[in-house]
């Protein structure tokens, strides 16, 4: 019977042996486990006080200055302007107002800046400008005819803005409106006679409309073709009145 109390006994010193260790162990982990907390603050404070600024704050506003290098004297040289030429003759474009020169290229290849050589830009289907030298300097500029610096006139004349650039848009339904409207228009100016109409093409420029046609007595071999022009003002209700006739190159009264 001793011998059975020992074993047990023996056996249930072990158990808690184990059990102690094992605790001991979970303990140790934990207290080797290592404490970020510390370094997260000294991070967090190193990052605030990297960069301290000194000084005191104002209400002032600065404008801020472009840092793109600048397009116009970088074109103006490539066509051969010295730096000093090119910074000058930019001043002109600018005062002009301008937008760019990236598009201008000189009409004529074999003209030089050293004499009298164009320069023309088209920026879309409805503006294009032009600038002309003479002698490496910039003495004229326009836009679609229009002068806005002009040398001889004293220099600059208007803005590029201030020119009025008109509708010229047309739906397809407008087009074939005015295109019937002409040809029983036309009619009344060859009352006696047979006629063909051909080529059809139409204009605008904001609410004046231009209808232009080829007219035969209807014989597709004649040579004997009129070229005839009709203008028109676009009313309010959105009708069309007409307001000039020209038929090969001469003009007539408007018939009602």
């Amino acid at each position: 019977m001793k011998k059975y109390i020992a074993v047990f006994l023996s056996i249930v010193v072990s158990l808690s042996l184990c059990a102690c260790g094992s605790t001991d162990t979970k303990q140790d982990s934990i207290n080797n486990e290592p404490d970020t907390s510390s370094k997260v603050e000294e991070s967090t404070e190193k990052a605030s006080n990297a960069l301290k600024v000194v000084g005191d704050t104002t209400d002032t506003t600065m404008n801020e200055i472009s840092t793109e290098n600048d397009t116009f004297v970088e074109k103006l040289i490539s066509f051969g302007f010295t730096e000093d030429e090119a910074m000058e003759n930019a001043k002109i474009l600018r005062q002009c107002g301008i937008p760019n020169i990236d598009i201008c290229e000189p009409t004529d290849a074999n003209a030089t800046i050293d004499g009298l050589v164009a320069y023309r830009g088209e920026l879309d289907d409805d503006r294009t400008f032009w600038f002309t030298v003479d002698s490496r300097k910039i003495f004229y500029v326009s836009l679609n005819g229009e002068d806005l610096y002009d040398e001889d006139k004293g220099g600059y004349l208007k803005n590029f803005n201030d020119v009025h650039i008109p509708e010229t848009y047309m739906s397809e339904s407008t087009k074939m409106t005015l295109k019937n409207q002409t040809e029983p228009f036309l009619d009344k100016y060859f009352p006696y006679d047979t006629r063909y109409y051909d080529a059809w093409a139409v204009g605008r420029e904001d609410d004046v409309f231009m209808v232009q046609c080829q007219i035969s007595d209807g014989s597709i071999l004649t040579d004997n073709w009129l070229f005839a022009r009709v203008w028109y003002e676009q009313q309010e209700d959105g009708t069309f009145t007409p307001t000039g006739v020209e038929i090969n190159g001469r003009s007539y009264a408007v018939k009602e």
